[in-house]
């Protein structure tokens, strides 16, 4: 079956493209800190002093708090329709944790902005997804979540390209980039104050939510499609999280390749990612509608794919065939977790969906530190070979572990349609 047209989808639901808009506008929006720090970041460490591993500590303190805020900011929003407000909140908290940088005047004060920033920065993890899956039809889920993952690549187009603007043209300092930029991101959060929470379990009613945090996880781990879903994100997450840092290393002992170049390359790369995620959507709601077990599939296929892409772009004998093979790679990589998010939260409760988003995003953070070990294990083990395995090994793993969610993704869609009140279904 051919998914509907998106517009006449959205026109049977009174429905518009501004909530998936407001929420992509919110997440570029919440690019821009990280990307000045990356790029901003020698000037930062030398003006205030500090040393490569202070500022290296200071910066790891977000993360930190990232690993707290989405299970905190689920636990807020509860079964009530909060989702909205603290995306907003949490937006202009980030935004002005963004220009506080550049007020900074030592370790402990840029600390504390970062501690904030990756508190608020767990709304993107909690609440974003599970909004847009209880705001829009089931038929259309796959294109929201893909143009939502549309508004991630477009952040690593915009983000890199307003700083080099703001640096380059305008000959800003850090600090008045990081001023510029906070108030760049109040503006883009602004455009997001019509975004309404339209309710838990709109499409899907909800179950009355659990109390506490631990029930909530035991009764989302004891759905099958979740355990392998889960198990695959945090393999999958050995092969994200370390890959973009290898092939940039890559790029530059094997070809020579200065930043700059390789700055056009990860530009190049998310513009393939952007491309891939716009066209998918329709494709991937239709095949979901039909045979839900078929996505597991082709995301399995997919992960393999780009796995082996990244292997062959790492043996590649010539630059512009390693090239071809990395943007291939990162471009079936984009499909991944709109695709999961898509199989897991239809699973789901809509109780239950921020705290599984949570979840998820904890499993992919706890694969990649995992990846990175596992790298610098096999590369000083193995040398060449072994960053070819670090890649090759858990992708190939991954992709079986989400394929195999096929046998129990239709089960546990009838399962939450036989939960559901008699008079909903």
């Amino acid at each position: 079956m051919k998914a509907p047209p998106l517009r006449h989808a959205l026109r049977e639901h009174s429905l518009t493209l501004y909530p998936v808009s407001a929420l992509g506008l919110l997440l570029i929006s919440n690019s821009f800190a990280e990307t000045a720090f990356t790029v901003l970041g020698p000037d930062l460490r030398n003006e205030l002093g500090m040393t490569t591993g202070e500022l290296a500590t200071a910066m790891s303190v977000q993360f930190l708090a990232l690993t707290v805020a989405p299970m905190t900011l689920a636990f807020l929003s509860g079964n009530r329709p909060r989702r909205a407000a603290l995306s907003i909140a949490t937006g202009l908290v980030w935004s002005l944790a963004t220009a506080a940088v550049g007020l900074t005047g030592g370790m402990a004060g840029l600390m504390l902005v970062l501690l904030v920033f990756g508190l608020a920065n767990g709304s993107t993890v909690a609440l974003h997804s599970p909004l847009l899956v209880d705001t829009y039809p089931p038929a259309v889920r796959a294109r929201v979540l893909t143009l939502y993952g549309a508004a991630s690549a477009a952040a690593y187009v915009v983000a890199p390209l307003l700083v080099s603007a703001l640096t380059g043209w305008l000959d800003l300092g850090w600090r008045a980039v990081f001023l510029t930029l906070g108030g760049l991101a109040t503006l883009m959060c602004l455009c997001a104050l019509g975004l309404r929470d339209p309710g838990v379990g709109r499409f899907e009613p909800a179950a009355d939510a659990r109390k506490g945090l631990w029930p909530v996880v035991r009764s989302l781990l004891r759905i099958p499609t979740v355990r392998r879903l889960m198990a695959g994100f945090a393999v999958f997450g050995a092969l994200q999280v370390p890959v973009s840092t290898l092939v940039s290393v890559h790029l530059e002992e094997r070809w020579d390749l200065t930043a700059d170049a390789r700055g056009l390359y990860f530009t190049c790369a998310a513009v393939a990612m952007l491309i891939t995620l716009v066209v998918s959507g329709r494709f991937l709601d239709g095949m979901f509608q039909t045979s839900p077990g078929r996505v597991a599939v082709a995301s399995g296929v997919t992960v393999a794919g780009s796995a082996l892409a990244y292997t062959a772009g790492i043996l590649a004998p010539a630059l512009p065939l390693a090239l071809a093979l990395f943007l291939a790679a990162a471009a079936a990589q984009a499909h991944i977790i709109p695709a999961t998010q898509l199989m897991s939260l239809s699973v789901i409760s809509p109780a239950h969906r921020a705290h599984a988003s949570a979840l998820f995003a904890l499993a992919i953070a706890v694969g990649g530190l995992f990846g990175a070990g596992v790298l610098a294990g096999f590369e000083q083990a193995l040398g060449a070979a072994g960053s070819v395995a670090a890649i090759a090994v858990p992708g190939l793993l991954a992709a079986f572990v989400i394929a195999s969610a096929r046998r129990t993704l239709p089960a546990d869609l009838l399962a939450l349609r036989a939960a559901e009140p008699e008079g909903a279904k």
